[in-house]
């Protein structure tokens, strides 16, 4: 669908309930368009207020100053509501574990055949520089197929080769609603460990604790695959996770 031309085509990633309403607000009063809303099944947490849920819908996208660094080394950002929880959880755990990596989070809330953002004002290779920086690593947490987003990518040029996409990889069955992010490489434990990694190659990071947290949260991941097989639910550790605000 993002595929064809002539703006007529929006594809809402409202990242909590009142995105929701303000997305079903604008698509209820459309004519002649094509509406699409991918979100979950389940309570999410709130992250936005109404008024910043509509102002970000005006642009698109938006950078979430309460999740963000000044002048980031790496910037994490997520489309999607189940997306943006992991990606903040993620986040969370980078800055638990070294805060001294700057990161800066950046939500994508509509995508289109004209690129990121709301199709009256997509995002212009200079908006697009000051949301992603121009040149350091971006990590996407995406609520479809990596190889959608890649190709809206591909739009802006050389800056996708810095972009690393995770996303639905048709890996998954009946399991935990963790568990199926932990298939498709979407969970926080996989970006943290991507961030992390990322960092080491940028210098950011020595050896030794790079490879001390790759250890820990590659055990966490085996750790859960160990309690799903036996207790069948996800842990409380994920079911019950909030966002702290000391976190940055």
């Amino acid at each position: 669908m993002l595929s064809k031309p002539g703006g007529f085509v929006h594809v809402y990633f409202p990242p909590d309930g009142n995105s929701m309403l303000a997305v079903l607000r604008r698509c209820l009063a459309s004519k002649n368009e094509i509406n699409i809303i991918v979100a979950g099944k389940t309570q999410e947490p709130r992250w936005l207020t109404p008024t910043l849920a509509e102002e970000e819908l005006k642009r698109g996208l938006m950078t979430w100053d309460f999740a963000s660094d000044s002048d980031p080394d790496l910037v994490l950002a997520a489309a999607g509501d189940y997306m943006t929880k992991e990606a903040l959880a993620a986040l969370s755990i980078v800055k638990q574990e070294a805060p001294e990596i700057l990161l800066r989070f950046v939500n994508i809330l509509e995508l289109g055949a004209a690129g990121i953002g709301n199709q009256a004002h997509a995002v212009t290779m200079d908006d697009f520089e000051a949301y992603f920086t121009k040149d350091k690593p971006v990590i996407v947490n995406f609520h479809g197929y990596p190889q959608t987003l890649k190709q809206v990518l591909f739009d802006y040029g050389g800056s996708s080769e810095r972009f690393s996409v995770h996303g639905y990889i048709e890996n998954g069955s009946t399991t935990t609603p963790f568990d199926m992010q932990v298939r498709n490489l979407t969970d926080r434990y996989h970006l943290a460990i991507e961030v992390f990694e990322q960092m080491l190659r940028a210098g950011k990071l020595s050896t030794e604790k790079a490879a001390r947290l790759n250890t820990t949260y590659e055990q966490k991941l085996r750790e859960h695959s160990e309690y799903i097989r036996v207790h069948g639910v996800d842990p409380d550790d994920i079911e019950l996770w909030q966002w702290k605000p000391t976190a940055l």
